[in-house]
């Protein structure tokens, strides 16, 4: 019974972290696409050094958050399945590309933080 119990829970974690996601991520996408379309070419906003960095520091990210998204579902329901009703090829695409995405968005917050903290002076 114990065991039943946490493969509940962990199709039940699976499922709430589905969940949360798409509930950040798609105001975060619509965000940042309204925000970007409107504001892409503002002048008066900082120097075009910063103004160009952080353009497309933004675009990246919305990119990102656009394509894990999707990938993230396919995960889930790849995992919601038996091992043998599972499609090997689209098990092991969807989590190279997750892990990848995952892996930029990691550098890539790491260079905002770079280009936030750059002493200009």
């Amino acid at each position: 019974m114990h065991i039943a119990d946490d493969g509940v829970r962990g199709m039940n974690a699976s499922r709430l972290g589905l969940l949360l996601l798409t509930l950040v991520n798609l105001p975060l996408i619509a965000a940042g696409v309204v925000i970007l379309t409107l504001h892409w070419q503002d002048t008066d906003v900082c120097d075009v050094e910063h103004r160009r960095k952080w353009k497309w520091w933004a675009l990246l990210s919305v990119v990102r958050m656009m394509l894990i998204t999707p990938v993230v579902m396919v995960r889930w329901r790849v995992e919601g399945q038996r091992e043998e009703d599972r499609n090997q090829a689209i098990d092991h695409l969807s989590s190279n590309m997750r892990n990848s995405l995952d892996i930029v968005g990691l550098v890539w917050f790491v260079i905002g933080h770079m280009w936030l903290l750059q002493n200009q002076g």
